[in-house]
């Protein structure tokens, strides 16, 4: 009871408004849509008219259930992942205590039928572990390139970062991808080992254009090999968010 208690209270502390959410909260994705007319009109321009979250949420999620492969399904999924992690859409209770763990959901072996895959994703700089549904797995494939059938229950500690200098060791958070209801999956992030916060950076979401167009970040680096990011003129690879010679560990 004090459980589903709490998921209900979450539910009711959620972003107000999922369109100022997805302004405030993924600039960079957000402006890949509205370039977009198919984005622009049929997502955006729907959350518009909407007169709550969860029919905002569903603008996303129809899209996602008829648009192929390109570069509008490319800007959905960059909008959804950026989305679901700042809590800008208005998920399921289900969902929801899962967002409420701070601990890992998949670091353990996967009931069947379900079977632990895994996807290295440099460009964010984070491996992803989950418990899929093998027979799903093409259609999972078309989204997430790198997702592998795992030989051990820690995959992505096994994995190296592009500069193959450090593995993705540190877990970072428990995150649902995809569109509720229709193409989802739950599953744990990791960071390379003493990733420095890059929080203030932003990945673009087409990297033909990298940091063009991205005020106040213009400056375009990798960490770890990871990324590329674009953060500010002032910042390093050892410290992305601040100008100190020290940086602050994601942990």
């Amino acid at each position: 009871m004090f459980r589903a208690l709490l998921v209900l209270g979450v539910l009711g502390l959620a972003r107000a408004n999922t369109l100022q959410c997805l302004k405030d909260s993924c600039s960079t994705a957000y402006k890949a849509c509205e370039l977009l007319p198919a984005c622009k009109s049929e997502v955006l321009g729907c959350m518009e008219k909407c007169p709550d979250d969860s029919c905002a949420t569903s603008c996303l999620e129809e899209a996602g259930k008829v648009w192929k492969m390109g570069p509008e399904l490319t800007a959905l999924y960059s909008l959804d992942i950026c989305g679901g992690w700042s809590s800008c859409f208005s998920y399921s209770a289900e969902v929801a205590a899962v967002k409420l763990s701070s601990e890992p959901c998949c670091n353990k072996e996967c009931k069947l039928p379900l079977i632990k895959y895994f996807s290295t994703d440099a460009a964010h700089g984070f491996c992803g572990e989950a418990c899929m549904d093998p027979a799903k797995f093409d259609t999972y494939h078309r989204f997430e390139a790198n997702l592998t059938k795992a030989t051990g229950e820690h995959p992505c500690s096994q994995q190296f970062t592009p500069s193959n200098t450090k593995r993705y060791t540190d877990y970072f958070s428990t995150v649902t991808h995809g569109f509720p209801g229709i193409l989802s999956v739950t599953l744990d992030l990791y960071a390379p080992t003493g990733m420095p916060d890059h929080s203030c950076c932003d990945v673009p979401v087409f990297t033909s254009l990298n940091c063009f167009g991205i005020p106040g970040k213009p400056k375009s680096m990798n960490i770890f090999g990871t990324g590329p990011y674009c953060c500010s003129a002032s910042a390093t690879e050892s410290a992305p968010c601040t100008s100190e010679s020290s940086a602050t560990v994601v942990v």
